[in-house]
């Protein structure tokens, strides 16, 4: 979604992540995905104590409600089993991935992103940045591969209007 108008002056934001937000983002981001499973989840046991209360007689005592308690225990292992995994991934990655850890420099112009890390530099096109949103006090700037910058808010400081109108720009599905 190009725009017409005068060029952007060019958005300069660096900072160092911290393990905090990094693992944040990703919890946020793992729990938000995890809400259909989790409705679906207790709806199948609702659904099912309904089906299996049709089958015992009355009076069948309190074997009747057994399979309810074994239903929904299933399940809250799953969804306790899902967000530790999803943490200690992300604590794993954080503490194997040096480049997570140091200081690195955006500059955002009508042209793209551009990255420069200790280590590393990159320069991704905005017509590779499909999702752009706010979680977790950070800004996350996402492609179709579901790889992710992710900028604390904080760091924008007194350029983030700037920011979120090149932003909104260039990216469709923006929702700053």
């Amino acid at each position: 979604m190009s725009s017409e108008t005068e060029p952007h002056a060019p958005i300069v934001v660096t900072f160092t992540p911290t393990r905090g937000e990094f693992v944040r983002f990703n919890m946020r981001f793992s729990l938000n995905r995890m809400v259909l499973l989790i409705c679906g989840s207790w709806l199948a046991v609702i659904l099912y104590t309904v089906y299996c209360s049709s089958q015992f007689p009355r009076g069948a005592g309190a074997n009747q409600y057994g399979f309810v308690f074994a239903a929904a225990f299933t399940i809250a292992v799953i969804l306790v089993t899902i967000p530790l995994g999803a943490y200690r991934a992300a604590v794993r990655r954080w503490n194997t991935a040096a480049e997570l850890r140091e200081q690195r420099q955006y500059t955002f112009t009508d042209g793209g992103i551009q990255v420069t890390g200790e280590t590393y530099a990159a320069f991704s096109a905005w017509s590779h940045v499909v999702r752009v949103g706010q979680l977790a006090g950070q800004v996350y700037l996402g492609t179709n591969q579901n790889q992710f910058h992710l900028i604390p808010v904080t760091a924008f400081g007194d350029q983030w209007e700037e920011f979120r109108t090149l932003v909104a720009e260039k990216v469709e599905t923006c929702r700053l």
